[in-house]
């Protein structure tokens, strides 16, 4: 079993664990079943599903209307228009669906929350080099809690993390969640795939490994940012090189544009497990 760190109070740490073990858990299962193709079966039981009980009703709502000409026109239409609107909509509009999360706080810290920001953004870029690219920005909230966020965004894929950390009254909040946005239909065409491969659920299983290393490394820099915080505060200058852009909760899409890349940055480095 892990020691707790060095500067972080036990609680803490217990709780981090046991959030650390519950979110995990949780997200190893939703990744294996889209590997084997359980989330495509579902999909489809809930797409059939739905456009035969939409089938139905729209069959019935025709056998009330047949004495009324207008409403028996219309109704008669809804019979195949209504399911087949259903099965569009089921299997074109994009779905996100939520995977995992993480949390952990630090009483009397909120002053430490750009350490975590700067340390935990330095850790993915230079001591686990994620491939794939890590948006920074400070996110100004409005009521009921007005203030300034520190968020880190990245992806693999269709799986997307957004790591937090700021200052919740006198405390120290920091977390990252893990998701996927992807379109159902892609989601079939992927399991019919896989049923067709020799390989059948080995294969899957293979492909989603990068999507657990990111989940792992994204962890791993939390904490180490968290480690940092603990003890001593990190100045953002030192660990992003520049300023990092202040945007409105309204205009988050520009996370997904290119960000600019700071120079080199010391901090002080603490390897953690957890």
């Amino acid at each position: 079993m892990s020691t707790p760190h060095d500067g972080l109070p036990q609680h803490e740490y217990r709780s981090g664990q046991r959030q650390e073990f519950q979110g995990a858990n949780e997200m190893t299962i939703e990744l294996v079943d889209a590997a084997t193709g359980e989330v495509a079966k579902r999909i489809l039981w809930r797409v059939l599903g739905g456009a035969v009980v939409i089938f139905l009703a729209s069959v019935a709502a025709a056998f009330v209307a047949e004495d009324v000409p207008v409403l028996n026109m219309l109704t008669e239409g809804l019979v195949i228009a209504a399911p087949v609107a259903w099965v569009c909509l089921a299997l074109l509009v994009p779905k996100t669906e939520a995977l995992g999360d993480w949390q952990s706080s630090l009483a009397d810290r909120a002053g430490s929350a750009d350490t975590v920001f700067g340390v935990t953004y330095r850790s993915l870029l230079d001591h686990h080099a994620v491939p794939a690219t890590v948006q920074a920005r400070r996110v100004r909230t409005g009521p009921p809690v007005p203030g300034v966020h520190n968020v880190l965004y990245t992806r693999i894929g269709t799986y997307h993390v957004l790591i937090l950390a700021c200052a919740f009254g006198n405390d120290l909040y920091a977390g990252w969640t893990l998701w996927r946005r992807q379109v159902p239909l892609l989601v079939v065409a992927r399991g019919l795939r896989t049923l067709l491969r020799a390989d059948r659920q080995l294969g899957g299983l293979v492909e989603m490994a990068p999507v657990k290393a990111l989940r792992a490394a994204v962890h791993d820099a939390v904490r180490q940012g968290i480690a940092v915080a603990a003890v001593e505060e990190v100045p953002m200058s030192q660990t992003f090189g520049h300023d990092v852009d202040t945007v409105d909760v309204r205009n988050l899409s520009v996370l997904t544009r290119k960000p600019r890349v700071g120079g080199p940055a010391h901090y002080p480095f603490r390897h953690t497990n957890g």
